[in-house]
């Protein structure tokens, strides 16, 4: 036997009348069948965890961590073996960070500088998203700003089939897909192929790579121009909405948010 709490949201100009109809008991494994005999709302929200989205989140400042940050800008993070590891990109100096946080993302990481890699990682990094295709674990990495001298690109770091690994391989793509200071990264696999996602900061143009069935290949960009009139385009999120791909981009020169269905 088990019991279910819900947390409902409605708009509705009259007061709803909340009604399920759920089996008291079920056998491990098998489906569930929920009738929802609710009514006067037009819309509802439904939450069937403990933990929601609707609570106000606890934040815990941990600080400088060994004092290796320098403008932290974008990090991803990936779970092996029971521990957490986090990838943080500094803008200025120093490169990649990597933390381990042990079995809980709640605990105080340590930190490892691993460098720019033989300069690979410029003075402006940006996005980074970290992979694992197949049990190899990959970092993607775009970023460079022109106007202060750094090249834009697109690199990979490759760190085998361990996210401990000290000497990865670097991979440098140079400039695909006209970039001009490309800042957030979106990768995601559909079918057997892997694509990405760039916005361009200086000329608000949107990036797209096709990286084919893995990462060991240069992968095919190209630049589709400034859609919506984007103005210095920055962080951007996307999500699978019953099957059609929509982005919202954020623009810190006009204080805009755009949105595009793909």
């Amino acid at each position: 036997m088990f019991i279910v709490s819900f947390n409902s949201f409605c708009l509705a100009q009259v007061t709803p009348t909340i009604g399920f109809n759920i089996p008291d008991t079920v056998c491990v494994n098998s489906p569930v069948t929920i009738t929802n005999t609710s009514s006067g709302a037009s819309s509802y929200y439904w939450n069937f965890c403990n933990g929601s989205s609707n609570k106000t989140p606890i934040g815990t400042n941990i600080g400088n961590l060994g004092n290796s940050l320098n403008i932290p800008v974008f990090m991803d993070y990936g779970y092996e073996n029971g521990n957490y590891y986090g990838f943080i990109l500094n803008h200025l100096g120093t490169g990649l960070i990597r933390l381990n946080f042990g079995n809980s993302l709640l605990n105080t990481p340590t930190t490892t500088n691993l460098g720019t890699f033989n300069g690979n990682i410029t003075n402006t990094p940006q996005g980074i998203q970290l992979i694992n295709n197949n049990g190899d674990w990959v970092l993607i990495i775009v970023g460079g700003d022109p106007n202060y001298g750094d090249p834009s690109f697109i690199l990979k770091i490759d760190l085998g089939n361990t996210l401990t690994n000290i000497n990865p391989t670097v991979t440098n793509w140079g400039n695909i897909g006209s970039l001009n200071y490309p800042t957030d990264l979106y990768i995601f696999k559909d079918g057997t192929n892997w694509y990405g996602f760039t916005t361009n900061f200086w000329d608000g143009t949107f990036t797209s790579f096709d990286f084919g069935s893995n990462f060991n290949t240069i992968p095919n960009g190209i630049n589709l121009g400034n859609i919506g009139n984007c103005n210095q385009p920055n962080g951007f999120s996307t999500i699978n909405d019953n099957g059609t791909w929509r982005l919202f981009i954020t623009n810190s020169g006009n204080n805009t948010l755009k949105l595009f269905n793909i």
